[in-house]
């Protein structure tokens, strides 16, 4: 990675994460009409790939471990993941628990 100056900035996009595609490419033709003075580059990140990858993490960290993918589950409906809770509810109903 080449060495930043202190009027350049690297800036991390994140199309749909909420505020919708359209919204964050009008901020980038903003920040390019009133960026003078200063180097900018926007760094462009798939959110739903970053997602999926913690989420391999995590599961992976977890394995075996029935209250972690019970806590995880609940963390995962309180945020509206659907689909993820209920997978980890899946695991934690799998997982050998000491009081069975």
């Amino acid at each position: 990675m080449a060495a930043v100056s202190p009027r350049s900035h690297r800036i991390g996009v994140i199309p749909g994460d909420g505020t919708g595609p359209e919204v964050v490419g009008e901020g980038l033709k903003v920040l390019e009409v009133v960026r003078s003075g200063f180097d900018v580059e926007p760094v462009t990140f798939d959110l739903g790939a970053l997602l999926s990858e913690f989420q391999r993490g995590i599961e992976a960290q977890l394995s075996g471990d029935a209250q972690s993918h019970y806590d995880l589950a609940m963390t995962y409906r309180e945020m509206g993941l659907l689909e993820q809770a209920v997978g980890s509810f899946r695991l934690a109903a799998q997982d050998r628990v000491p009081w069975r």
